[in-house]
């Protein structure tokens, strides 16, 4: 059974329900509670709004910064291809101004080749004609030196134009009048040496001398002289030890005519 007290317990507490109700349904009707209410509606519907907004700019902003990217990179591909115009157009610039002075060179070349052949053509009666006489001889062996005055046989011709040095008697015979030009050269065995001359006729035209105390010892020698036609010119012992050789590849005679 339910006591007197418990009654009295439920019984308050359904009242105090009642007044807790009566008096939410009272701030309800309550007119400034409807306006907060319809303010807090208006502000959310704004601040909606204004989200939207936001997100619509973002999407803009976003927009505008893949087109600034774009230009950008756009920017850069228009400067690369202007550097590489411009550069074209200094090598066509460089490339225009070598074959300007290479077409002049070659035309002033003209002139003086036509001035050459002019000038050949109007002296060539008068100019001398030169002898094809030029040789180059060697040793082909040991030569050994056993007199004064011996004449030195180059034996070995590696060149003989016109046919002027005889290699049996190692003379050369001018074929015509001019100035010549003769070299020899001579390598001695060690502890030895010898004197060389030159000579045309009875004169001496030059000498060289080779020789060393320890190791073979070489020499040589070049002279410029006027001879005449006929003229006989060889190389000769001069002074030496006894028992000097001189080897054969490193001892030569040559010579030509230079005008």
């Amino acid at each position: 059974m339910i006591s007197s007290l418990s009654l009295l317990l439920l019984f308050n507490a359904v009242s105090a329900d009642n007044v807790i109700y009566e008096r939410g349904v009272a701030e309800i009707s309550n007119p400034e509670y409807t306006d907060c209410t319809t303010d807090m509606t208006a502000m959310r519907d704004e601040l909606s709004n204004i989200r939207n907004e936001n997100r619509e700019m973002k999407e803009a902003i976003a927009e505008l910064q893949v087109n600034m990217r774009n230009l950008q990179q756009r920017d850069a591909d228009n400067r690369k291809l202007l550097d590489q115009n411009l550069r074209e157009i200094t090598l066509l610039k460089s490339q225009q101004i070598l074959s300007s002075k290479t077409n002049q060179t070659r035309r002033t070349n003209r002139f003086l080749l036509k001035d050459t052949y002019n000038y050949i053509d109007t002296n060539k009666q008068t100019r001398p004609k030169l002898s094809d006489s030029q040789f180059y001889a060697r040793l082909g062996q040991k030569f050994e030196v056993q007199s004064h005055e011996q004449t030195i046989i180059y034996d070995v011709v590696m060149t003989n134009d016109g046919l002027a040095y005889d290699n049996k008697t190692g003379i050369f015979t001018c074929t015509s009048s001019g100035v010549y030009v003769f070299s020899w050269s001579a390598l001695v065995t060690a502890d030895h040496y010898v004197e060389t001359i030159l000579r045309s006729n009875k004169a001496d035209l030059g000498l060289t001398y080779s020789g060393n105390k320890e190791y073979p010892g070489s020499g040589s020698q070049t002279v410029v002289v006027n001879l005449h036609q006929g003229d006989h010119v060889r190389v000769k012992v001069g002074s030496f030890i006894p028992g000097s050789v001189l080897y054969d590849i490193y001892t030569s005679f040559s010579g030509f005519q230079l005008h």
